[in-house]
């Protein structure tokens, strides 16, 4: 009984023994690492070469460096270079530093007092591989008469192909070379040594450490010696332990796969790694085949160290300008609605050209690729307080010490800049595009007058939409503006930009609307100039600068505009044709591009020079060029629900999006405009004509029913809009039969020409665009019928009513503005 116990204990002990080896002991003193999100890496190369194979990766203070085995299309052989990154992520070659005309490859590197001494592998003309070394010196210049190493040995079996991959490990005064043997009977790893560089001896056993394995690297922590290496038959990348110091008696033990294949970029194989510590622990660089048949520089951390996405790849956020955004609630029905409901308009494409670039080079969005898309209407502190509660929800919630990037662009650069000052200690740089620094001058029309100086800008465009939506005979358009876009105002110009019919310079401190936002920002922008840069454009004196004045007339005075002189000239001066030079440049070390407004951000030299200012590193292939917006010649839809719109043009469909259809680079011709309900009730279609001449917005009013569909033909030109709204001669022709049944289709372009100027005042659209007593119009047959009777009605009225009827409308008019002046001046003057 006392030893069936004994035995009993004693097997109890033994699983002990071998549950705490196997799942305690092995996990303790392994390795474990994790494939990089960033793989594979950039790769950037100069001297036309364009594809690597082996490397050898290491890191001297704050850089890391690498030698390539390179490859350029012309060239059957690889050759050596030399690769330096800032970060580790982004690799860039320096220069070549071996092309013998021979197939080199596998090289390593120790330091020696003089440079380096470079281990490489030659395939010689007896095609048969040898390790041979070259000096260096600090430059990585290198010398090309190669010293042999290792021979051969060509009566082996084991050795008919050779030797190669050679890597170095010194051990105070003696250096060892781990290297690989290639025969017929596989792949081994053996081991050499030296006690001065020059002569090298096998182990006098000729050890072979392991089989099947390649592309040998050791490394040292603690007492233990590691040897990384791969195996030849593509499986993955292996570890295997030792105890220090290392001899030709050495003992490894196998510790198992480190990293095998699971990724797109080395499904084919994994070959020569480079380990080293770094300040966030262990990196693992390799090569992968990758499944499109290419090559691929990639690296792994050590588990539990921080992530390098988070500080290798600093966030950056990207702002746009003006109209870049949009949400279908907040523009066209006036409702308050949260930050992260604006979405960029898919027919923006300034900025595609940046973020692709960005993912090119590897960035993900919404990991450290963010855009912030942002009502563009309210004023800059709302947007800044917007701005900061986004980035708290992507970035700072999870890592409140995280420093990023942000670049913005024309109105985005400014609520970046600002909200930077604010912000100043999380900021690792801040890059402006284009950005109103000191206010644009295109706001003083619309804040004086509410008038619109039509223009092939984003600006032009958005102030126009949120005064025809907002259009009201209760307030003047400069009420409207004032209260429905109040962005203008933080744009007013704080430089001197009127001038009296004399020349003499008007002091913009002297004038009655002033800039109250900008100058508490600007007198301490100097403080963040260290992580600020502006990039402005410049290509003549062609930007607006600002107004010759004179004296508002009586008009001007009942309405109470211009107060402080009406425009009777532009003058213009340096910039990109919507920011001043002036007002965009700021810092001395602002970067100047011979481009315009919109290019600064979609052009290629925009994009390269944003990466540069960031120091990411990129390649020529990786930068996507993006697509400015023509806002001449152009046609928008607008939908006030419950229906939704398409339009076809030459058998192509466009689909609206969250209530909106822009069609850029519009061509003459019939669009056919189609209204389908989505429930009952009214609804209201915004029509804007943009041609090369003029611009004219007008609105369909209609009802529908979830089940109806209403046609509309619109007749676009160009070269000169005209009224979508039929202008009947005598007799009245209506050019189809006009049902209430869904499949109706109402045409609205009449079948005899007529000109615009002479639309007769019965048939009474609703027109935005322009200053008209007309009353709404057009959707079913009734309608066009009404309007048939009221003309014939009309012809019996007496000749003196038709005289005194216009004089009844301009003085109820003139009345109305004086008591709407007189009620609201005082509160929207200043």
């Amino acid at each position: 009984m006392y030893s069936m116990k004994n035995i009993f204990l004693k097997l109890i002990y033994i699983f002990l023994i071998f549950f705490i080896y196997l799942f305690v002991i092995q996990s303790v003193f392994a390795f474990e690492f994790v494939k990089s999100a960033e793989n594979p890496l950039t790769v950037n190369y100069i001297n036309d070469y364009n594809n690597h194979l082996q490397v050898n990766v290491f890191k001297e203070g704050a850089s890391y460096k690498g030698i390539f085995t390179i490859k350029r299309p012309s060239e059957t052989y690889y050759s050596l270079g030399y690769f330096e990154s800032n970060n580790g992520i982004d690799w860039q070659m320096k220069k070549e530093i071996l092309n013998t005309g021979a197939d080199l490859s596998n090289p390593s590197v120790i330091q020696t007092p003089t440079g380096y001494l470079l281990f490489v592998t030659r395939y010689d003309k007896n095609s048969v591989y040898g390790i041979y070394s070259s000096t260096c010196d600090l430059g990585f210049n290198c010398s090309p008469n190669l010293l042999q190493v290792i021979i051969t040995d060509s009566n082996s079996y084991s050795e008919s192909n050779g030797v190669f991959a050679g890597h170095p490990f010194q051990q105070e005064n003696k250096t060892y070379l781990f290297f690989g043997v290639w025969g017929g009977d596989g792949f081994k790893i053996k081991l050499a040594y030296s006690d001065d560089l020059t002569t090298w001896s096998r182990c006098s056993n000729d050890k072979v450490f392991f089989y099947g394995a390649d592309g040998p690297f050791p490394y040292i922590e603690d007492n233990d010696l590691y040897l990384f290496f791969h195996q030849s038959d593509s499986s993955g990348i292996k570890l295997a332990k030792s105890t220090s110091p290392l001899t030709c008696d050495s003992v490894f033990e196998d510790q198992g796969f480190l990293l095998m294949r699971d990724k797109n970029y080395d499904l084919g194989h994994l070959i020569s790694p480079s380990v080293f510590s770094d300040d966030d622990g262990l990196k693992l660089y390799y090569s992968g085949l990758g499944d499109d048949g290419k090559w691929h520089l990639n690296m792994a951390r050590e588990v539990g160290s921080e992530d390098p996405t988070s500080t290798l790849r600093m966030p950056i956020v990207i702002l746009p300008g003006t109209f870049a955004s949009w949400n279908r609630d907040a523009i066209l029905h006036n409702k308050e609605v949260s930050y992260s409901d604006w979405k960029l308009q898919s027919f923006v494409k300034e900025y595609d050209g940046l973020i692709n670039s960005l993912i090119n080079i590897g960035y993900e969005k919404n990991n450290n690729l963010f855009l912030f898309p942002f009502d563009w209407r309210q004023s800059i502190e709302k947007t800044i307080n917007d701005l900061n509660s986004y980035i708290q929800e992507k970035i700072w919630a999870n890592n409140p010490n995280q420093k990023i990037n942000i670049v913005g662009h024309s109105l985005g650069g400014l609520v970046s800049r600002i909200f930077a000052q604010k912000n100043k200690e999380k900021i690792n740089q801040i890059i402006t595009v284009g950005s109103p620094h000191q206010g644009v001058v295109q706001v003083y029309k619309p804040l004086e007058s509410g008038e619109i100086d039509r223009d092939n800008t984003f600006f032009w465009l958005s102030a126009k939409i949120i005064l025809v939506l907002n259009k009201s005979i209760l307030e003047t358009d400069r009420i409207t503006l004032a209260n429905k876009f109040p962005v203008a105002k933080d744009l007013f110009p704080t430089f001197n930009f009127l001038k009296d019919a004399t020349g003499n310079e008007i002091d913009v401190n002297n004038i009655t609307i002033k800039n109250s936002f900008l100058p508490q920002y600007n007198q301490n922008f100097s403080d963040i100039f260290p992580i600020f840069t502006a990039i402005y454009g410049e290509g003549g004196k062609n930007t607006p600068a600002g107004f010759i004045v004179e004296t508002q007339n009586s008009v001007d005075q009942l309405l109470g505009n211009y107060t402080d002189g009406k425009p009777k000239e532009s003058y213009f001066d340096l910039g990109d044709y919507t920011v001043l030079t002036k007002s965009a440049k700021e810092d001395t070390d602002a970067e100047k591009l011979n481009l315009d407004h919109g290019g600064l951000i979609y052009k290629k030299d925009g994009i390269k020079k944003i990466l540069e200012l960031l120091d990411i590193q990129f390649e020529d292939s990786q930068i996507v060029e993006g697509k400015g917006t023509s806002i001449n010649s152009s046609l928008i839809f607008m939908i006030k629900s419950p229906a939704t719109i398409t339009v076809e043009f030459n058998n192509y469909i466009y689909n609206e999006e969250n209530g909106i259809i822009f069609i850029p680079d519009a061509q003459s011709g019939n669009y056919n405009l189609k209204v389908q309900g989505t429930g009952q009730g009214k609804y209201e279609v915004v029509i804007g004509q943009i041609s090369e001449n003029n611009d004219l917005w007008e609105s369909i009013n209609g009802e529908t029913t979830a089940s109806q569909i209403d046609n509309y033909n619109i007749l676009y030109n160009d070269q000169v809009a005209s009224s979508v709204f039929p202008i009947p001669t005598e007799p009245l022709t209506i050019i189809s039969t006009v049902t209430l049944t869904p499949s109706g289709q109402i045409y609205l372009s009449p079948m005899t020409a007529s000109t615009p100027t002479q639309q007769p005042t019965n048939v009474m659209p609703e027109i935005l665009g322009i200053s008209s007593h007309q009353e709404k119009s057009i959707t079913p047959l009734i309608t066009v019928i009404k309007q048939k009777i009221i003309k014939k009605e009309a012809k019996k009225s007496t000749n003196i009513l038709s005289f005194i009827w216009p004089s009844l409308i301009i003085s109820t008019i003139v009345e109305t503005i004086w008591l709407i002046r007189k009620k609201s001046t005082k509160k929207y003057n200043n």
